[in-house]
């Protein structure tokens, strides 16, 4: 399970690679929405609130109440339903990087770069390992028991 949702992890990223090098080399349209119009300052407050709502939420996602109940009583599919999760928090995540890289070649504006170097570093606290599995799902003390 955590190898898949490091893969997914890695497939995302590579997804933002290749935006990314597909605007540097000038195959997606840099610039093309003139500056000082109403729709560019449009896409510039819908980045922004993507990125303020996104990561916070992504990064505290799997301890709302809602979430952290159904992950922690989960026996039988546990392992599936935290994976379930996990990918919509990855997806709460790369929403708002992609759509703030993509807006930046669009209209050349650097408040989306800033915005999506913030949904990077919330990516950072993100990547899967075991020892987060076993936290996040309320096992430390039967991973801890196990060890013993």
């Amino acid at each position: 399970m955590i190898k898949r949702l490091k893969l997914s992890y890695a497939i995302l990223a590579s997804l933002g690679v290749v935006l990314i090098l597909l605007g540097e080399n000038g195959i997606l349209p840099a610039g093309a929405y003139g500056t000082g119009s109403s729709g560019e300052y449009f896409m510039k407050v819908t980045g922004i609130l993507l990125m303020v709502a996104g990561v916070p939420l992504g990064l505290k996602f799997l301890t709302l109440p809602f979430v952290r109940r159904e992950i922690e009583q989960a026996t039988e599919y546990g392992d599936a339903r935290y994976e379930v999760w996990c990918m919509v928090r990855l997806v709460m995540l790369y929403v708002p990087l992609f759509f703030n890289l993509l807006l930046y070649y669009i209209t050349m504006d650097t408040t989306h770069v800033f915005c999506a170097v913030i949904s990077v570093i919330g990516l950072v606290f993100c990547w899967p390992s075991e020892q987060k599995m076993f936290h996040e799902r309320g096992m430390e003390d039967a991973q801890q028991k196990e060890e013993k």
